[in-house]
């Protein structure tokens, strides 16, 4: 599958990565295929993740090629 992962700071897009993911129980895992100029040197690298949802809220923390610590919170917005 494809995702994108844009962040955002102030309205403004600074850093993104796009790939392909595998879901297995609660381990989700990132290929990293491509990236604007600030994330291109984790192309080709994988991000291994925990993931817990509950409710409207998805949870993910984990490490980015073994260097980077991710903590990322989404929450649905219903209309």
């Amino acid at each position: 599958m494809d995702y994108r992962n844009i962040f955002l700071a102030e309205g403004t897009v600074f850093n993104g990565v796009g790939g392909t993911y595998r879901l297995d129980g609660d381990t989700y895992t990132e290929t990293i295929d491509y990236g604007l100029p600030g994330m291109v040197r984790f192309i080709g690298k994988q991000a291994v993740y925990q993931i817990g949802v509950e409710r409207d809220t998805m949870r993910i923390s984990g490490v980015l090629d073994d260097q980077i610590e991710v903590r990322e919170v989404w929450v649905r917005v219903r209309k």
